[in-house]
């Protein structure tokens, strides 16, 4: 049974080559890069909006699947709590793994 609340946490890569930075920055050293549907907790979400070409989101603190953490920038992340409108979607309709 999945408790609907608790998706909130949890997202996934909605594009492929994403990297992972030690720091919520774009200077801040690459821990990785990952493919689209990577999944992962996560842990925060950054205090301040950033634009990086083009597109202004905060930056996401995650942990992977492997215990892997560090930072998302927000337009690769999609929470598996929203819908397209960025409010929940009617269960069961949640994205897949």
């Amino acid at each position: 049974v999945v408790v609907r609340n608790h998706l909130k946490y949890f997202g996934r890569l909605n594009d492929g080559g994403v990297r992972l930075r030690k720091e919520p920055n774009t200077t801040s050293a690459i821990v990785g890069t990952y493919p689209i549907k990577t999944g992962f907790r996560i842990l925060d979400t950054g205090t301040k909006q950033e634009t990086i070409g083009g597109q202004t989101a905060p930056w996401y603190k995650v942990r992977l699947l492997d215990g892997t953490e560090g930072w998302f920038f927000g337009t690769f992340v999609h929470n598996l709590y929203d819908g397209p409108d960025g409010s929940p979607p009617p269960w069961p309709n949640v994205p897949d793994w």
